[in-house]
Parts: structure tokens; sequence; C-alpha cells
């Protein structure tokens, strides 16, 4: 110790020093303590991620492989070049497949957006153990300091950067990567909400009676009933809140997310049923999980997953820790999903995902197939120069997916009275001047479902514009 700082102080201001050193180590032993906690579970977390990505490396080397086979057996590509199986798992517009074959290309896309997502989650995770290993070197060399130093007056600079350094442990934590800054952000949530909510019940014919209004009996020593939830709606807390509480109370994210948005007397009509068996509350990390999947699907297939069929599947390999958990998904629905809006999908933020991930979904946007035909197939000689000129401008509108007048989840009335059936328009092109051997190539590979047959066909499609389906960009794709 630094005795000659003590000459001229009274007995007051010696024990006011050193109970202040004494408070400053106490505070860094603890904040060692705690930093040291958290660091391990933070440790265990990257661990847990690494394996997670490492496990979907692996299934989609094995989706790989599948597709090799199932393309060899057709013997349409050359599958002993590895870069042309990439190519066509990642270009659906480019490389139009058939049916069988193209659920696999889903299924290992899905693996893939995936597996980098995770990719993504175990840098930040990374960023900010590294933070959490450096604050704990500054608190470590800040009580070394302290053995040596007595914070007087003088010193009190130095004492109050240390506990300052201490305190930014809270900021460390505040940058952890989470899906919840990937997906649902709470400036966005209630917009959310009231589009899954109005466009449902206005526009698709949805009913409350189509959502399982359930949730548990108790919360830890509280019961929860329908007074406990229309008091928490009336409670004056914002809609995330309203939301993670609701979720608490063992309610599944369809009927939590709708009840956030109905007005009371809408509210007033439902009855809601308390189960039999309490259930595990989702936690805000599956649903946004969740939430990520049912994005996936809806964009790229344009329809809600089917738990029991191709959706539950893909589940299974990618977002679900193990094939035990596809009950966790059904709670996450909680109802008939056929007549759910879509359009919300438009209300989730991409600005969080890397670039490539964007970019690999714009790839896989629903609705591009029969523009994707008449882009690859080959015409007869001699067609109108109209067909021609066509298939230029669905070369060109597949190179700026995607469009909501090309998803027909968001494609506009006036685009729909102003062409007609894309579609059957499209296919009687195909039918009318298409090389009958590409065709029929097109048919047997089931890149197209069926030769579509000749008939009465206005001749709309032939005045249609790129500018129709280019300039309409989801908002979250801008």
């Amino acid at each position: 110790m630094d005795t000659e700082k003590l000459v001229g102080l009274s007995k007051h201001q010696i024990k006011t020093i050193i109970n202040n050193k004494k408070d400053t180590q106490h505070y860094l032993h603890n904040t060692y303590d705690h930093t040291s906690n958290i660091l391990s579970v933070k440790r265990d977390q990257i661990k847990k991620t690494e394996e997670h990505v490492a496990r979907l490396d692996n299934q989609l080397q094995i989706k790989k492989a599948e597709f090799k086979e199932n393309m060899g057996a057709r013997r349409v590509y050359n599958i002993h070049d590895e870069l042309l199986i990439e190519n066509i798992l990642l270009s659906p517009e480019s490389y139009p497949l058939p049916e069988d074959a193209d659920a696999l290309r889903v299924e290992w896309s899905t693996l893939l957006i995936t597996k980098t997502m995770f990719e993504s989650i175990l840098i930040e995770q990374e960023k900010v153990v590294n933070k959490l290993e450096n604050l704990l070197n500054s608190v470590d060399l800040a009580l070394v300091q302290l053995q040596d130093t007595f914070p007087l007056r003088a010193d009190r600079n130095f004492r109050i950067k240390v506990i300052v350094n201490a305190l930014s442990l809270n900021q460390v934590l505040d940058d952890t990567f989470t899906f919840r800054d990937t997906l649902i952000d709470q400036n966005n949530l209630e917009e959310l909400f009231t589009k899954l909510t109005e466009e449902s019940f206005n526009l698709y014919g949805f009913k409350l009676t189509d959502i399982q209004w359930v949730h548990n009996t108790t919360l830890g020593t509280d019961t929860i009933t329908k007074q406990t939830i229309d008091d928490l709606i009336e409670s004056g807390k914002t809609k995330f809140e309203i939301f993670e509480t609701l979720l608490s109370y063992g309610i599944g994210f369809i009927p939590a997310a709708v009840y956030c948005g109905l007005d009371k007397q809408n509210r007033d009509t439902i009855t809601w049923i308390a189960r039999g068996q309490i259930v595990s509350p989702l936690t805000l990390d599956e649903v946004l999980r969740y939430t990520f999947f049912s994005f996936f699907f809806i964009f790229t297939q344009a329809k809600w997953p089917d738990v029991s069929q191709i959706g539950g599947k893909i589940a299974k390999e990618t977002i679900l820790a193990d094939t035990s958990q596809l009950g966790r998904l059904s709670l996450y629905y909680s109802c008939t999903t056929t007549n759910l809006s879509l359009t919300w999908i438009e209300e989730v933020d991409l600005t969080h995902l890397p670039i490539k991930i964007r970019n690999r979904f714009a790839l896989g946007c629903a609705g591009y197939r029969v523009f994707n035909a008449i882009k690859s197939v080959k015409f007869q000689d001699n067609v109108p120069l109209e067909v021609l000129e066509l298939q230029q401008k669905c070369s060109e509108i597949v190179e700026y997916s995607p469009d909501k007048n090309v998803h027909p989840a968001f494609r506009s009335p006036v685009i729909i009275s102003k062409y007609g059936s894309l579609n059957k328009q499209l296919n009687y092109v195909l039918a009318r001047f298409a090389d009958q051997k590409s065709l029929a190539d097109l048919a047997d590979n089931k890149i197209i479902y069926e030769v579509p047959k000749t008939g009465f066909i206005e001749k709309k499609i032939y005045d249609i514009k790129v500018t129709d389906f280019i300039n309409s960009k989801m908002k979250n794709f801008n």
C-alpha cells in the first residue's frame, strides 16, 4: 500500500477509502463470476449451433445424393458434373424439373437456407463470446490493479472507469444475435398481426371457428381463464408484450396473433377451452423458427405447409431438433390453414439476413413455373413473331423475381382483369406453338403437369408488358 497517500487524512476519510476499495472489489468479483457463468452458457450455445450446422450439412449431402440418383435414373442431365448439379439445385428458373425431383430441390434449398442462417447466428455468437472474454480480461486486470492502488478522491475516475467497463456486460448481451432479430421486429409486429387477421377474414373467408382456441389451465400458481386473457388485451401493454404473454398461456402462434388483432365485439364471440393436460408453451425461438419456415414455404409453394405431408417432412429435417417435435409445429398453427391469408409474408423483415440467403429466396418464388417453361421451350419453325417476342418477355420477367404480380398470393385484381388467367394463356401458347418433341419432353419429365390442349383464347397474353411483372417487388425484397 502507498501509505504516503494516507498522510493528513482523517480516520473517517481513510475508512471511506478502504470501504470504497472493498465495495469496488466486491462488485468486480461478482461481475467476474456472473460474466464467467454467461460465457460458459454462450460457449455451450456455440457448441450446439456447430452441431446443428454439421447435421444440416450432412443432410444436404444426403439430399444431393438422392437428387443425383433421381436425375441419373431419368438420364436427363450429366449427373457426373458436380457443378451442373449444384446449378440445377440453386436455379429453378433455369432448370425446370419434374414434380418429384422439384420436391427434392425444395428440400435441399430449405436445408441450405437454414444452414446458412445458423452459420450467420454462429458468427454472431462467436462475436459475443469474444466480447465477453475481453470484458472478463478487463475485470481481471482491474482487480489486479486494485491490489496495489487506493482509489482516493484523486483516483475516482479510475474507479468509475472500472465500474462502467463492468456494466458494459449488459450491452454485450444485448448484441446477441437471435431469430427475433432476424425475422420478427417488434416495430412491424402489429402490421403482421393486422394483415394476417384482416385479410384472412375479409378476403379469404377465414372464420374464427377455424381456430383452436385452447389454453393451459394454469401458469405457475395462477389460473388462466377467458377473463385473464381479455384483461391482458385491455392492459395497455404493447402488442409484443401481449403476444409473449399469450404464448406463455400455452396458446398457439396463429390464435395469439389473430386475437391480438381482433376488436372486442369479435373477441366476445370466442369460447376459450382449457386443455386437460398442460403443454409446454412455445418459446419465442420456436415461434420465430416456425415463422421462418412458414414464410419460406408460402413464398415458394404459395400455400401453408401441411404438417402431415411434405411440409412436415421438410420441417423435421431443418427447423426441428428431432422428429418428436412435430407436435410443436402443430401447436404453432393451432388452426385450419386452408383459408388463412398468405400475404403476411411481406411483413417479415429480411434486412438482417445475409444477402446470399435473400438471393436464394428470390430464385424459388412461386408463380414462375409457366414463365420458365415458355422461356425454356423450343418453338416450331416459322412461329408468329409475337410468340418469340412473348418468349423474350418471359425471359426478362423471370430475371426480376420475386414480383407480387407473379406470385399467386399477391397478384392484383387489375392484372387478373387485364390479362385473364396467365397460366391458361401461356399453356395455350405452349400447346399451339411449341415444338412437339420439346413439349413432349416437358410433359414426360413433368416440367409441365400435362400436355396443354389448344382452344379458344383471348390474345391478351401477347400484349403483356414486362413492367407489369417487375415493378411490384415484395417490400421485404426491395
